[in-house]
């Protein structure tokens, strides 16, 4: 249907660029409040593979209310409305995350739900989602295909905020900036939209520009002395709880890596290891690292998934047998954490070292050439997201037939879930178990006492000596013999095994314990 006055009605129908603006923000805010509340949540409730299920519930639920709230309104213009939504919206933004980390008191259990949370991203996509209905409502132009074309052009311009917020918060802001200040930033971007769009509708209003005027003071008032509690947000909320204040924190669009004054490294929330290669002091369980002298007598070629603190490398690459290590890290900030920690340097520069920065299953597929003696594992917890792709059948299938050299071993982390353990036998003919860490191969793990005893004496430090013999001697060689069981075999337990379509370990409630 053509307008009366024979216009196109694409043209009859444009709302006007202001409208489209206000429209592309509001999209821009809502997609990337979501982004910033995807990694509050991960970092503090431990990168689970549920997360992302209940924070979508939480943000449909509270962008579907605020709709309807909306429709609902009445009383001053559309516009005046939306301004003040943008306004309450950006307040909560910035509010919010320091509300729901003063909440928190310490719960680390992965099985809690996550009640204040999510009802904090529930309130603030409620805010966001009365904007959208309001701008229809103002700027709809005309009646019949026009009035359909001014919705349109309304929606094409939320669409576009909505693709170009999460794509340009996921992958630039968080990369610039912490995500304490992306909340600032985004809450000052919607408060500053809502004041300019009051202050235009409103006209003479004296009273109504004042307080307009008021709020957007207060918001960047408040914005500025906020900086101090935000700058504590992330040992307040982190999932583990560290055992003392953070000397480093590295963020960026992989994720949050920290650093407690005891050495202790945490990953996206998670303790993920520490800064030791001493198996004395051992606070990390660095002496498992040392373990694969019994697993295997000459690993030349060995992968190494996952490099966190670097300790695990270190030991690798100081032992005499080893000739080539590979190491495969996702997150590029843990090179840059442990820079300050001599044992990371020297791998770093260490020439039988190569270091990726990669997924670890994507790396081996893109490289099927590769085989090694030993593929060692110290990785992520068998609940966290994705870690199926490490622990599934399918893996430890495509790690024998493509990657592992005859009676090659993989050593890895169970992290104390036993459908690891039985997953790995049911594609390997013998597996052993190194406390929570298991081993598999095609051939039996046989090495004795005394050829243990010679191998750990081939760990040597920079001038060619042994540096394990006050380790051997405190321990004892038998102890330590003793900690290598091969006694794992699929009938000690009735349970499932992991595939990459199970996901087994991700979404079960209590895996069955190895120990």
């Amino acid at each position: 249907v053509q307008p009366a006055d024979g216009a196109r009605p694409w043209r009859a129908g444009f709302p006007g660029g202001g409208v489209l603006a206000l429209s592309f923000l509001s999209g821009w805010l809502a997609l990337s409040a979501e982004i910033l509340w995807f990694r509050f949540i991960e970092f503090n409730a431990g990168s689970q593979a549920r997360n992302f299920g209940y924070l979508l519930f939480a943000y449909l639920a509270g962008l579907g209310f605020g709709a309807l709230r909306a429709r609902n309104a009445s009383g001053q213009p559309a516009l005046v409305q939306a301004g003040r939504w943008f306004i309450f919206s950006g307040a909560a933004l910035l509010c919010a995350p320091l509300v729901v980390a003063y909440l928190l008191t310490g719960n680390y259990d992965p099985l809690t739900f996550m009640d204040d949370r999510l009802l904090a991203i529930a309130v603030t996509a409620f805010l966001t989602g009365c904007i959208f209905p309001m701008l229809c409502a103002w700027g709809a132009r005309g009646e019949g295909a026009a009035a359909g074309v001014s919705v349109a052009w309304i929606y094409a311009a939320n669409v576009a905020g909505s693709v170009c917020g999460p794509t340009v918060t996921g992958f630039v802001l968080l990369e610039m900036f912490s995500l304490q200040y992306n909340y600032i930033l985004l809450g000052v971007l919607a408060v500053t939209g809502g004041f300019f769009v009051l202050l235009k509708t409103l006209g003479n209003r004296l009273a109504e520009q004042r307080w307009a005027l008021s709020v957007f003071a207060a918001t960047l008032a408040g914005s500025i002395f906020a900086s101090p509690l935000y700058d504590n947000l992330l040992h307040q909320i982190q999932f583990h709880p560290p055992h003392g204040k953070f000397t480093g924190i590295v963020q960026g669009r992989h994720g949050v890596i920290t650093l407690d004054d005891t050495d202790r490294v945490y990953g996206g929330g998670v303790h993920d290891g520490g800064l030791n290669v001493n198996p004395i002091i051992n606070f990390n369980g660095i002496h498992l690292a040392y373990l694969i002298a019994g697993l295997h007598d000459v690993p030349e070629r060995v992968l190494q998934i996952g490099l966190s603190s670097s300790s695990w490398a270190w030991v690798i690459a100081q032992y005499a047998p080893v000739k080539e290590l590979d190491i495969v890290e996702i997150h590029p900030g843990y090179l840059q954490l442990a820079k300050t920690y001599l044992p990371a340097a020297e791998v770093q520069r260490d020439p039988k070292v190569s270091l990726h920065i990669d997924d670890g299953a994507r790396w081996l597929r893109r490289n099927p050439h590769k085989r090694y003696d030993m593929v060692v594992m110290n990785t992520v917890y068998h609940w966290r997201a994705n870690t199926s792709n490490l622990m599934s059948r399918e893996f430890f299938e495509r790690i024998k037939e493509r990657h592992l050299n005859p009676g090659g071993v993989i050593y890895m982390n169970t992290t104390g879930a036993a459908e690891v353990a039985i997953t790995g036998l049911s594609v390997f003919r013998y597996g052993a178990t190194v406390r929570q860490f298991a081993a598999f191969s095609d051939e039996p793990f046989d090495i004795g006492v005394e050829d243990l005893h010679d191998n750990l004496l081939q760990f040597l430090d920079d001038d060619g000596a042994p540096f394990l013999s006050d380790w051997i001697s405190q321990v004892g060689i038998d102890k330590i013999h003793e900690q290598i069981s091969d006694a794992l075999s699929i009938a000690q337990f009735r349970i499932n095994i992991i595939t990459d379509d199970n996901m087994l370990t991700e979404f079960k409630r209590r895996p069955h314990s190895l120990l």
